[in-house]
């Protein structure tokens, strides 16, 4: 290609990041608040604070990444947790907003995260006890295919008594 790094090139993240990095900053910066909690992992953005002050944040995000980078954000992949205080003209057009959550980057956030933590549970323990009742020639087959390392992140990252509870049933 004549600009950027070729697909699949494992430097392509990292300059991407390098690229992303300063219009983040910059975009602060303008903005000038220090109430904004900016996180980024490549290119999931998660962006908190009041909601004025985000709101300026993203318009102003919008813009500096498609002059600078010549990136679009994807609106149809973006979600907007807000406030049910939060004045309606504030909401962002375009987005999925919600009162409720959403998870990003496999982290539940909002007051979703103990109903969806519920049914991830449910779906752990009824994978533990269809395991439990194979034979083991069968059993540690699906154990080693079925239960990773997701279990685990979801127990790290999202903080309920019935997600320590099933751990304990799961090392059981």
């Amino acid at each position: 290609s004549a600009t950027g790094v070729r697909q699949g090139d494992p430097l392509g993240a990292l300059f991407f990041c390098f690229g992303l990095h300063p219009v983040l900053v910059e975009c602060q910066r303008i903005i000038n608040s220090e109430a904004l909690t900016i996180m980024a992992v490549m290119d999931d953005i998660t962006v908190a604070g009041p909601a004025e002050k985000v709101l300026d944040f993203l318009n102003l995000l919008r813009i500096r990444l498609h002059r600078d980078l010549g990136l679009t954000v994807n609106t149809e992949k973006s979600n907007i947790l807000v406030n049910p205080d939060c004045p309606i003209d504030m909401r962002p057009a375009g987005f999925a907003i919600t009162q409720t959550g959403f998870i990003t980057l496999g982290v539940l956030v909002g007051t979703h995260a103990i109903s969806f933590g519920d049914e991830k549970v449910r779906e752990f323990s009824d994978l533990i006890a269809f395991i439990e009742s194979q034979p083991a020639n069968i059993a540690f087959p699906l154990l080693q295919a079925c239960v990773n390392s997701k279990p685990a992140y979801f127990a790290r990252t999202t903080h309920t008594p019935r997600i320590r509870h099933a751990l304990a049933q799961l090392d059981q």
